[in-house]
């Protein structure tokens, strides 16, 4: 038996068919500007995060890419319409994590529709807390990535990026300082799993603008050794919500590389 199907029998048809019903009327309702009402959101997000771990099963299997597709879909369907958290650095969790779910089940357009109407809370990315402002900072740069509204969220990604790198040298000693005085390594493991996924961001971001990478096209080389960094850190971490988000970005990554404009021409015209 297979991980979706055991998922699936668990979740019952019964249930299943009503996230379905629920979410659909919820998008209608919202398209109408209605109050949305009904099942509480406790059914629709165990419907979604059990599709999710269905997705997860499947994320880095070649083999089943077009499993992968419709589950993400399925599960972007769901979550979509659950709401959203309360604290800014979790929306932008939240947010990151649908765009990427988006992304893997071909619902790119809706997503970057639903955070292009919605108003977006200030993310914390001034904090002086050095721990929270890279994380609210490097989730807001692949936030855009993921919205791509022009070249605004392409310079943005850069610029954010360099003033996490410019404030580095000033604020990270006297962080990681108080985290030692606790014995506390988690911190340490933290910030090196976010630069990576920093970093991955910027060589994204610069090649969805120009097709290379200073004068480089091997852009999945690149990513994959961020992305394996970033996944190692938080491994050694025990950081289980950095590694998933981190497997969830580098997957979510790829698919954008391959349907970048640079890939899709290049493969019909040298």
């Amino acid at each position: 038996m297979t991980a979706g199907i055991w998922i699936k029998k668990a979740i019952g048809d019964d249930r299943l068919q009503l996230a379905w019903t629920e979410a659909n009327r919820r998008r209608i309702a919202r398209a109408l500007e209605k109050p949305v009402s009904g099942v509480d959101d406790r059914d629709l997000r165990f419907v979604a995060s059990a599709l999710e771990l269905q997705m997860f099963d499947v994320l880095e299997d070649e083999e089943h890419v077009a499993e992968l597709r419709t589950v993400a879909s399925e599960t972007f369907q769901i979550a979509r319409t659950l709401t959203w958290p309360d604290e800014p650095v979790e929306v932008a969790l939240w947010l990151v994590r649908l765009g990427c779910i988006a992304v893997i089940g071909d619902r790119s357009a809706d997503f970057r529709r639903i955070v292009t109407e919605s108003e977006l809370p200030a993310f914390p990315v001034d904090s002086r807390d050095w721990g929270v402002r890279v994380w609210s900072s490097v989730l807001e740069v692949w936030l855009r990535l993921l919205r791509k509204r022009g070249w605004e969220d392409f310079d943005a990604v850069q610029e954010r990026i360099a003033a996490i790198r410019g404030a580095q040298r000033e604020i990270e000693p006297g962080f990681l300082k108080e985290a030692e005085a606790r014995r506390d390594v988690r911190p340490a493991w933290e910030l090196m799993s976010y630069y990576h996924l920093a970093k991955a961001a910027e060589i994204l971001g610069t090649y969805l603008g120009q097709g290379s990478v200073d004068g480089h096209f091997d852009i999945r080389e690149q990513l994959e050794v961020q992305f394996d960094r970033a996944i190692g850190a938080s491994s050694r971490g025990f950081l289980i919500e950095e590694e998933h988000m981190s497997r969830l970005l580098a997957r979510t990554a790829r698919v954008m590389v391959d349907n970048s404009i640079w890939t899709v021409t290049r493969a019909v015209n040298s």
